[in-house]
């Protein structure tokens, strides 16, 4: 971890390309990977792209790309 890079949540809001209260609930409900200092989230910049790549869908051909919900 010596030379991992931390993350705010504005940086991470920006490369998932969501909100900032996006990445707090995130947190929250432990789906993004984190760091708590003082009352501040911190994120390694490896572990946001881990989950880039974790959490990455094709879609099935024939598909549309969305979620049933929309």
């Amino acid at each position: 971890m010596a030379n991992s890079v931390l993350l705010k949540s504005s940086d991470v809001a920006e490369l998932l390309n969501v909100s900032i209260p996006a990445v707090q609930r995130l947190c929250r409900e432990k789906k993004l990977p984190h760091y708590i200092i003082g009352n501040r989230y911190r994120f390694r910049e490896d572990e946001i792209l881990a989950f880039l790549e974790s959490n990455h869908h094709v879609p099935d051909e024939g598909s549309n790309g969305r979620d049933e919900d929309g």
